[in-house]
């Protein structure tokens, strides 16, 4: 799956970062039990998101999220309301590989 719509979190101090998708948009599921691995593509400008039984791919990274893409030691992915009150469904992390 190719996500373009998502929003970026970054944390300067902590030098972390985390995604935000709309499960309107995109229905991501990830089992709990699932290990979830990342990789930064500097070539195509995205991140792969790896488990056992799938691969997702956020498109049109910029260069601040790439960085700190690669200073953070856990990459969360939030699936939930963009728009409007934050209430996230699920909480994912990956760890880059």
């Amino acid at each position: 799956m190719e996500i373009k719509d998502y929003d970026v979190l970054i944390n300067e101090k902590q030098a972390s970062c985390g995604l935000v998708v709309d499960p309107g948009q995109y229905n991501i599921n990830f089992f709990n039990d699932e290990y979830l691995q990342y990789e930064v593509d500097t070539n195509e400008m995205k991140i792969n998101i790896f488990s056992d039984k799938n691969k997702i791919s956020f498109l049109q990274i910029d260069k601040k999220l790439m960085l700190y893409a690669f200073k953070t030691e856990t990459l969360v992915i939030f699936v939930g309301n963009r728009k409007g009150p934050k209430h996230y469904s699920n909480v994912y992390e990956a760890t880059i590989i």
